[in-house]
């Protein structure tokens, strides 16, 4: 698979998690309950495939491969952008690890913060993921040639082998999970 067909494939799943996100804080919004295994669900696929297994893949293969390219500038700007976003999206993911043990622990105060740390979240990624499958990937597209891209495929599938067996699908059934 060419590494940005990879890419685009786990941001199909992540905009499932969003959307199961979406749904969720809406649930908190109306006063219903979360269980606990929700709740640290959604951290684990925030923290753990959102920014471990892509983000991480972003910035650490593709990011530094272009940056090695000297791309345009208007590459590089956005490329420093989605960087920024990232790190935005984990400090909502610590925000909320921290909201929802307070939630768990029975703090009234804490249902706002984790439904404000829910729509935080799910206002950047929606974007960003936008940005990245309408802007940045035509643009890869056109820059990298079929060896650029073989090796990117090569270093993705190595990155992904060393995450842990089966990380998509792992995470494909708690995305399902979480949308029930």
């Amino acid at each position: 698979m060419n590494p940005l067909e990879h890419l685009t494939m786990e941001h199909k799943l992540i905009k499932r998690a969003v959307k199961a996100i979406t749904k969720r804080r809406n649930q908190l919004k109306e006063n219903e309950e979360l269980s606990e295994d929700i709740f640290w669900g959604i951290i684990d696929f925030m923290s753990t495939y959102g920014d471990i297994v892509h983000h991480v893949k972003e910035e650490r293969i593709l990011f530094r491969f272009l940056e090695r390219l000297r791309v345009s500038p208007e590459i590089a700007q956005t490329i420093r952008e989605l960087v920024d976003d990232h790190t935005e999206l984990l400090t909502y993911v610590a925000g909320l690890r921290r909201a929802a043990k307070d939630y768990l622990a029975g703090v009234p105060a804490a249902r706002q913060r984790v439904i404000n740390y829910l729509t935080a979240y799910v206002q950047l990624m929606e974007p960003h993921v936008k940005s990245e499958d309408t802007e940045l990937f035509p643009a890869i597209r056109q820059l990298l040639d079929a060896a650029a891209m073989k090796h990117l495929a090569k270093e993705f599938k190595a990155f992904d082998a060393k995450m842990m067996p089966k990380v998509h699908e792992t995470y494909e059934s708690l995305a399902r999970k979480l949308e029930k």
